[in-house]
């Protein structure tokens, strides 16, 4: 009878863990043109904050809307950084000019403007213990 009593409290225990985690919706209300997609930067580590391809997780999303919102499902409690880039073109880069200053509009977590070279993650970090919303406004 214990048994039994073991095995259903695991069963339950396992199902509440698949649907753990929290959500996260990133608002971006400023977006000028409406194509493309919106590249998202999920970053929980400051030492592969902003590089692309370092990624807690990447998100990909088709801009349909110049007030465009994007709901993150199942994600840790813990300090996160957001960089992300409104992929106008649709090729899978932020496009740069010849002195690597963005052409196409980008945006970080806490609305941190870079100087000179990319934040820190310490100045976009945010923390999430519930379900969230942020709003990142772009710089064109």
């Amino acid at each position: 009878m214990n048994l039994g009593i073991v095995l259903i409290s695991a069963l339950f225990l396992g199902m509440s863990n698949t649907s753990s985690g929290l959500s996260l919706t990133i608002h971006i209300p400023n977006i000028i043109d409406v194509k493309g997609r919106i590249q998202i930067g999920l970053y929980d580590d400051k030492n592969n904050f902003p590089k692309i391809g370092k990624e807690y997780q990447r998100y990909f999303a088709k801009v349909d809307s110049n007030d465009f919102k994007y709901t993150i499902h199942g994600i840790p409690a813990g300090d996160y950084a957001i960089a992300l880039y409104h992929d106008c073109n649709s090729d899978g880069m932020c496009n740069s000019n010849l002195i690597g200053i963005p052409t196409e509009s980008y945006g970080f977590s806490n609305n941190v403007k870079p100087f000179l070279s990319a934040p820190s993650f310490g100045s976009t970090k945010f923390t999430i213990s519930k379900d969230k919303t942020i709003t990142i406004k772009l710089f064109h």
